[in-house]
């Protein structure tokens, strides 16, 4: 289950949007977006929890279980984190210093349950929930 950039990915990232739409809420001209959240959750990409899989697949596969509709994985190009580290990506970085950004975009009530079920399956992730507005263009 790898997720990452593309065609597919994108297609993934807006799945929670087009859903919605297909319910009856659109975004067409004069009409307000939606409102919900962006979650995000940080992590090296060779994390693994239970089990021996990457954490980030297990996180994707949780997301999916709860009828969540869509994921996203990305890799940071640069940054550091709380010790200061810098993660560049370079020809000669090892593989699985990376940093990986798991995205979803959900209402607030999936992003709690979300929230809830990867804190009670005790994965060593940090976390980030933004306010968002959503919507899509030209889409059936």
């Amino acid at each position: 289950m790898r997720s990452g950039s593309g065609p597919s990915a994108r297609k993934h990232a807006f799945a929670a949007t087009r859903w919605r739409l297909r319910q009856g809420s659109t975004t067409s001209a004069g009409e307000a977006p939606m409102k919900g959240c962006s979650l995000r959750f940080y992590l090296h990409e060779t994390a693994m929890h239970r089990g021996g899989f990457f954490t980030y697949e297990q996180v994707l596969a949780l997301a999916r279980k709860q009828g969540i509709h869509g994921g996203t994985v990305f890799k940071a190009a640069d940054g550091y984190g709380r010790h200061g580290t810098m993660n560049e990506q370079r020809m000669h970085t090892l593989s699985g210093y990376q940093i990986l950004i798991i995205e979803f975009i959900l209402d607030e009530a999936e992003a709690d349950a979300l929230l809830k079920a990867i804190q009670e399956d005790d994965f060593p992730l940090f976390w980030a929930k933004l306010p968002a507005e959503f919507g899509s263009f030209g889409m059936d």
